[in-house]
């Protein structure tokens, strides 16, 4: 049975309510406090990496479009070897393009992290999907939903 709520003062409740109040953003700390800090050296010495930081106990890098194909094999081996999830973010109105992230975990040591890279409105991408077969899946809903064309994509 429905737990009963009263119904004549749903109006003032939310009347007293902050319309227009922001959440707190995440914080963000260094990589080199971190236990991705070893992963982080590795992976430096591979690939350019433009930006990088923890947030929520995710490891979040931002690496240029070309080097998708090369970050991700390099997290392979250091142990990545679960895809969970890869979609794309539209900043079309304010950056004339899209965010395209892929996540991994290391199941042995229980992290995750998160690669961010930026691809123009009429840019292609590079497949990861024979990296990752679950990348097949993503990448396919990457162009049905946002038209980004993936190069090589099986």
């Amino acid at each position: 049975m429905r737990k009963y709520s009263d119904k004549k003062n749903a109006q003032t409740q939310n009347y007293y309510k902050d319309r227009f109040y922001h959440a707190p953003h995440t914080v963000k700390s260094d990589v080199n406090e971190s236990v991705f800090k070893d992963d982080f050296e590795v992976l430096k010495t591979q690939v350019e990496i433009l930006n990088s930081f923890v947030e929520l106990d995710f490891w979040v890098i931002e690496i240029k479009k070309e080097d998708n194909v090369k970050t991700l094999q390099m997290l392979k081996t250091l142990g990545y070897l679960s895809f969970t999830e890869a979609s794309a973010i539209d900043f079309v109105a304010d950056k004339n393009g899209f965010e395209v992230f892929y996540q991994l975990l290391n199941l042995e040591k229980k992290l995750r992290v998160r690669i961010k890279t930026f691809v123009g409105v009429k840019e292609r991408l590079q497949s990861v999907a024979h990296i990752f077969k679950g990348a097949n899946w993503s990448e396919r809903e990457i162009y049905d939903m946002f038209g980004i064309f993936i190069i090589n994509h099986p």
